[in-house]
């Protein structure tokens, strides 16, 4: 879980604690926004930025970790580029999920370009769970998953499946359909069915299809009517220019939803693990 200094993120670190109560390792890394020189290997003295950085971080994380938590709290300190020692961090460890905090106010780049967690959502290959601010857990009772074609695709539901087992929570799979033509409730909504029935949950879960033209919007007022508690959607890498050229649904969620969003990644890769799910 990256995280900086403010209450937005401390609120995130509760929620992520409140999440994954018992038997979880969770990994809190701050990176300073300052470049350090090359580190001798022996006699090295730190600077006095790094003095105050360590200090402040050392404060800030004894402050929430107040008592005696059933999780491993580990407190890693980098410098430099966020998502570039995001994505470092990420290639050291095998984590099953990222966690990350989103603004409170979006600016026009932020639409345009993305926010750094809406970057790392659609480009990294393990899921990424999004806070937005003043986001509390008090335990999950229903779940709006946004379903297109992707979701036929059993790796992703596998990973629904197996990552509910603990939360047993209501599913709802939400298709928007905004073409007459489409087949989803025939196909997809079949598929998923099928899936169920081969793989039984202790679980309750259903199938919508909605027809609008506006997938987030509708999506957003579907998790608003429902009062779910997280939106779980596909991610899947897009060209940039790609992604500037057209209305990129993740994109606007990951500005305007107001309940946590869960993404999934859709590629393959031999550190997904969505791929690993039934090993």
């Amino acid at each position: 879980m990256p995280f900086d200094l403010t209450a937005i993120c401390r609120n995130v670190i509760q929620y992520a604690m409140d999440l994954h109560p018992t038997g979880a390792t969770i990994d809190l890394l701050h990176v300073a926004k300052y470049k350090l020189g090359e580190r001798p290997s022996e006699g090295y003295q730190e600077t006095s930025k790094e003095a105050v950085t360590l200090d402040k971080v050392g404060s800030f994380v004894d402050e929430i970790l107040y008592s005696q938590w059933a999780q491993k709290i580990n407190v890693l300190v980098e410098t430099g580029n966020i998502l570039d020692s995001i994505y470092l961090q990420l290639e050291k460890e095998q984590y099953e999920m990222v966690i990350m905090g989103t603004k409170e106010n979006h600016t026009l780049l932020d639409r345009w370009f993305g926010t750094h967690a809406y970057n790392l959502s659609v480009n990294e290959d393990v899921p990424v769970l999004l806070i937005p601010p003043n986001a509390h857990f008090d335990g999950l009772q229903r779940i709006v998953v946004a379903s297109d074609a992707h979701i036929k695709n059993e790796r992703l539901l596998d990973f629904i499946r197996t990552w509910n087992t603990t939360y047993k929570t209501h599913i709802q799979f939400c298709h928007v359909q905004q073409d007459p033509s489409d087949q989803f409730e025939q196909e997809g909504g079949k598929i998923i069915e099928s899936y169920f029935e081969k793989n039984p949950v202790e679980f309750s879960f259903e199938i919508i299809v909605m027809a609008e033209d506006d997938v987030a919007s509708a999506l957003l007022k579907r998790t608003d009517e429902e009062q779910a508690d997280l939106l779980m959607l596909v991610s899947q890498k897009h060209a940039p220019l790609a992604d500037l050229i057209l209305k990129s649904t993740s994109k606007e969620l990951a500005v305007r939803s107001m309940v946590p969003l869960l993404f999934l990644p859709f590629v393959k890769t031999k550190r997904s693990p969505l791929a690993e799910v039934n090993e």
